[in-house]
């Protein structure tokens, strides 16, 4: 190896990649948010005061913290990836200004 690293930027492969996890977050939060519907109606009989549902409803605000920093992670990645975009223009921007 000479020690010389090339990237190869494909904006259409980075702007693909970005839109895919758009749509996968607003997916996964769209199912999410069916789910924590549906068990709340599945379990409305059960009462807030008996200590086992005390239980479960903290089990799901544990859970629903832990999905909500996975859904900030994937909006931290997409988000990242439009920077990625900026960079990558604005450096064959300042390459083809060199090259002229």
């Amino acid at each position: 190896m000479s020690g010389t690293t090339t990237l190869v930027y494909k904006q259409g492969s980075v702007a693909a990649l970005k839109a895919d996890l758009d749509t996968m977050r607003t997916n996964l939060k769209s199912s999410l948010d069916t789910m924590f519907a549906a068990v709340d109606a599945d379990l409305t009989g059960w009462s807030l005061t008996t200590v086992s549902r005390q239980g479960e409803r903290q089990y799901q605000a544990e859970l629903r913290k832990s999905l909500n920093a996975t859904l900030d992670a994937l909006d931290t990645l997409s988000t990242a990836l439009a920077d990625v975009g900026e960079m990558a223009e604005t450096a064959e921007t300042r390459n083809v200004a060199v090259m002229a």
